[in-house]
C-alpha cells in the first residue's frame, strides 16, 4: 500500500465534513482535484483492506463503521507528521538531553504533500 499525505489529508478532510465541496475548499484544491485523490485512496485502501470506507449518498458522503474506525489512525498520523516540533518537545521533557527549540513551521493544512 502506498498512500500518500494529500491523500490522507483528503480522506480526513472529506470524513469531517461529509461533502467533497467543503473538503475541497479546505485544502483549496478544485472538487474534481479532491476527488481524484480520493477515490484513488479509496480505492486502494478498499482493495487493500477488503472494507468499505464510505456510505456514498446523492448529496453526503459519510463514513461506513470501517472508515469510522480508520479515521483516527488516520488523524494521529497526520497529527504525527505534521508536528515534529510538538514530538521533539514530548521527548525532550522525558530525556536528559534537551534540543534547541524548533524552527520548522508546522504543516499546512493544504494537501500539498
Amino acid at each position: 500500500m502506498n498512500l500518500t499525505l494529500r491523500q490522507l489529508r483528503a480522506f480526513d478532510a472529506v470524513a469531517e465534513t461529509g461533502c467533497f465541496t467543503a473538503a475541497a475548499a479546505r485544502l483549496h484544491l478544485t472538487q474534481s482535484a479532491l476527488s481524484v485523490l480520493v477515490r484513488e485512496l479509496v480505492r486502494e485502501l478498499e482493495r487493500e483492506m477488503g472494507v468499505q470506507l464510505f456510505d456514498r449518498h446523492t448529496r453526503r458522503v459519510l463514513l461506513s463503521e470501517a472508515g469510522r474506525a480508520f479515521q483516527p489512525s488516520v488523524q494521529r498520523l497526520l497529527a504525527d507528521l505534521c508536528h515534529p516540533a510538538r514530538r521533539s518537545s514530548r521527548w525532550a521533557r522525558t530525556s536528559r538531553w534537551n534540543p534547541p527549540p524548533s524552527s520548522a513551521a508546522p504543516c499546512s493544512a493544504t494537501a500539498t504533500g
